[in-house]
């Protein structure tokens, strides 16, 4: 995963990925604390991802019923 980000992905979700990667690897002595890290990195990650490589949204007003039927 780290090598297809890599590829689009800037240093925002590089530093989200490597955030995430950390949680999962840090120590379990407390489960309910893994597990909060582990979703708050995921969704730290989903949020670079999104932001970076979201979709640019553009907004196009519908047509006029007289403009559809003058084509």
């Amino acid at each position: 995963m780290r090598e297809d980000l890599r590829a689009v992905a800037g240093e925002e979700v590089m530093n989200a990925l490597a955030s995430m990667e950390a949680s999962v690897y840090a120590s379990k002595d407390n489960v309910r604390r893994y597990f909060l890290n582990l979703q708050n990195s995921s969704f730290y990650l989903g949020r670079a991802i999104d932001g970076e490589l979201g979709p640019n949204v553009s907004y196009f007003p519908p047509k006029k019923q007289e403009e559809i039927g003058g084509q």
